[in-house]
């Protein structure tokens, strides 16, 4: 690709284009590079989805297949189109038969012969953020501004994105794959229908106070700092950081009030608000499989609040568990350690595919 920038009010160049084209891209608004159509003929009648169903039904947001329908009539089935939420304006792209959910989002599909690869990259480039809740395809999107270069040009670079896209694709389908086995791996291993070490050591009932003592965050207004040495910790992570710490031994930590279902692992010092709590290991008890361990409750069965979700101390300390010998915790830890290991690689990959692609796309758009 060749490095080309310029502007002269009438004429605009990308940064960065293929070096067979050298034509100034054209002014044009998105009105002339859709057409769309209401789905009001393709919406579900029954939302009784199942997996043996041939049909899916789709929406534009991030969960895009909500299930799958065994209605025969009303399916999409016009080739290529993009699905473009009209509240919330995210888009998806659909190449074979569906159904809709809803009535509030536009099927578009592209005018002249306008190649739907590069249009549908156009749209994610673009990335409105809507205001307030309204429809924005007729009143704001139809006429936005773009410029396009030639549609030889646009073939070129749609097919171009679409390769990235799709490496982009499988990268998240290889992460989602590795968090369902760990998922798997965890009901087998915490419900012992395998065994990770060879002695088939019979797991001992306890209650969780019997393996830790859970104790409560603090404030930290007195130690705040941005630029501090100790993380603050809050149920979602690392919200501030501070100059003291409240823990300097590796534990697990769960959340007292709000997100109380997304167990956490520290073995640096942390601070910890109240909201959060954190642990003392007992002796002889492994942190690292404590926090494994927690993974596998269902923390929302605990909630003790009609409101914000909410537990309890002596909640927690009550709950009833099955642990191994120490040497066994230590094997599961390393286990599940090794796991979260190559996800969180696998993840990076992904953010690294996803940024180059947010560069190419300021480059060869304008």
């Amino acid at each position: 690709m060749a490095n080309v920038s310029s502007s002269n009010g009438l004429e605009k160049y990308p940064k960065l284009r293929f070096p067979q084209f050298s034509n100034p891209y054209t002014q044009s608004v998105l009105g002339d590079v859709f057409e769309y159509e209401r789905p009001d003929a393709y919406i579900v009648s029954s939302e009784q989805y199942s997996d043996i169903y041939p049909t899916p039904v789709l929406t534009a947001n991030q969960a895009f297949i909500l299930g799958y329908t065994n209605e025969e009539h009303g399916i999409y089935n016009k080739g290529e189109v993009i699905l473009f939420d009209d509240f919330t304006c995210d888009t998806k792209f659909a190449n074979f038969p569906f159904k809709v959910k809803s009535s509030a989002m536009k099927l578009l599909r592209t005018k002249n012969g306008l190649p739907i690869s590069y249009a549908y990259e156009l749209l994610r480039y673009i990335n409105y953020k809507p205001e307030g809740h309204a429809r924005h395809w007729i009143s704001i999107m139809q006429p936005l501004e773009v410029w396009l270069p030639q549609i030889d040009e646009q073939e070129k670079v749609g097919e171009f994105l679409s390769k990235i896209t799709e490496k982009i694709d499988k990268q998240k389908t290889l992460i989602e794959h590795l968090k369902k086995y760990k998922r798997g791996l965890l009901d087998a291993v915490f419900n012992q229908k395998i065994h990770v070490t060879k002695d088939n050591e019979e797991w001992q009932e306890c209650r969780i106070g019997d393996i830790l003592k859970i104790l409560h965050g603090r404030d930290y207004k007195d130690y705040q700092a941005p630029d501090g040495e100790y993380p603050v910790l809050g149920t979602g992570g690392i919200i501030d950081h501070a100059t003291k710490y409240l823990c300097d031994w590796a534990c697990v930590l769960i959340g007292r009030k709000g997100t109380i279902d997304k167990p956490q692992y520290m073995d640096t010092p942390f601070w910890t608000v109240d909201t959060l709590f954190y642990s003392k290991p007992e002796a002889f008890h492994n942190p690292k499989f404590q926090y494994y361990l927690f993974q596998t409750i269902n923390w929302k069965k605990y909630n003790e609040a009609s409101g914000v979700p909410s537990q309890s101390s002596s909640t927690i300390e009550g709950i009833s568990v099955y642990v191994p010998n120490l040497k066994t915790q230590e094997t599961i830890a390393r286990l599940f350690s090794n796991v979260d290991e190559l996800i969180e690689k696998q993840t990076s990959i992904l953010s690294q595919l996803q940024e180059s692609k947010k560069g190419l796309l300021q480059q060869l758009f304008i």
